[in-house]
Parts: structure tokens; C-alpha cells; sequence
């Protein structure tokens, strides 16, 4: 998930945490909290909806899909 020439070393550096918090992170082990996604996010271009762990994915997906039932054909039934 790391985006263009950022290494795991090089964006825990930029954020302030050690190592091996990133590899938690791109394990879905854990997720940066909300001032570390807006770094992120600022200083790579990685959305802060890409650090969602696959249980609040699908959460999200599933309440899109039930919006979706009910309401306007334009909203969105996938969160990236």
C-alpha cells in the first residue's frame, strides 16, 4: 500500500512512530490514528479511507449497500 518510492523506514520516519508500527499498519494489524492518516495523506498521497482495517471495510460496504436499496441510484456501494 505504500505508495511510489516510500519505504516502511521512510514513512515512520516521516510520521514520528518506529517501524514496526507501519508494518502494523499495512498488516491490518492496527491503523494510524486520524492525525497520522492526514500526515500520511499529505505527504504521500495515500487516502486516509486506505488505512480502514478489512472489518470496518466491510462494515462500510454493507451500510453503502443498504443506503443504496433505499436511495438514488448515485451513491456509491464500494469504499476504496
Amino acid at each position: 500500500m505504500i505508495a511510489n518510492d516510500w519505504t516502511q523506514k521512510r514513512l515512520a520516519t516521516a510520521c514520528g512512530v518506529n517501524q514496526s508500527s507501519v508494518s502494523l499498519w499495512l498488516r491490518e494489524r492496527a491503523r494510524p490514528s486520524a492525525s497520522k492518516r492526514t500526515l500520511i495523506r499529505q505527504i504521500s498521497g495515500i487516502e486516509e479511507s486506505s488505512w480502514l482495517l478489512a472489518k470496518e471495510r466491510r462494515a462500510v460496504q454493507a451500510a453503502l449497500r443498504r443506503l443504496a436499496k433505499d436511495a438514488s441510484p448515485s451513491l456509491p456501494t464500494e469504499v476504496a
